[in-house]
């Protein structure tokens, strides 16, 4: 809505309260009829259907997998205190990141890093089929070899 001051209010013919005037609508900004079908049709009487289709991933043989080496460490407590420093640093750059500043200058930069190496992970693990697991399982191993208390 438009609100008219006084002075043109009564130049227009109008008397001492506030006149308003509002903008017609246009017919495509009405939320009550919606403009657009519900279902989109591909051809005559046909619609559209897609079906998704994955690889299995097991996730319980990786589980166990982990679990059968946290029993097999004899040191417990420097798993549990890396693992639990981990997830806490984890929590607290996502925490940091989204921040309403630094959101603009941490947040768009690293979507921005991960967009652009998704092409790179496509051709890594799909069309040479690497494994993403192993990949993981190397990366930890590196970095377990380095952090005290788990040698």
């Amino acid at each position: 809505m438009v609100a008219v001051s006084m002075k043109t209010a009564m130049a227009l013919g109008g008397t001492s309260q506030r006149m308003r005037v509002t903008a017609p609508r246009a017919p495509f900004s009405s939320p009550i009829v919606p403009h657009l079908p519900q279902v989109r049709k591909c051809g005559p009487g046909k619609s559209v259907a897609v079906r998704a289709q994955s690889k299995d991933t097991d996730f319980d043989s990786i589980l166990t997998t982990l679990a059968d080496k946290f029993e097999k460490t004899d040191k417990k407590p420097a798993v549990i205190g890396w693992t639990a420093a981990a997830v806490g640093s984890f929590f607290l750059a996502e925490w940091l990141i989204h921040l309403p500043l630094l959101d603009f200058l941490l947040g768009f930069p690293l979507q921005l890093v991960g967009i652009l190496a998704l092409p790179w992970a496509y051709v890594k693990y799909v069309d040479e089929s690497n494994s993403i697991v192993d990949d993981l399982g190397s990366a930890a191993k590196k970095v377990t070899n380095k952090l005290p208390g788990l040698e």
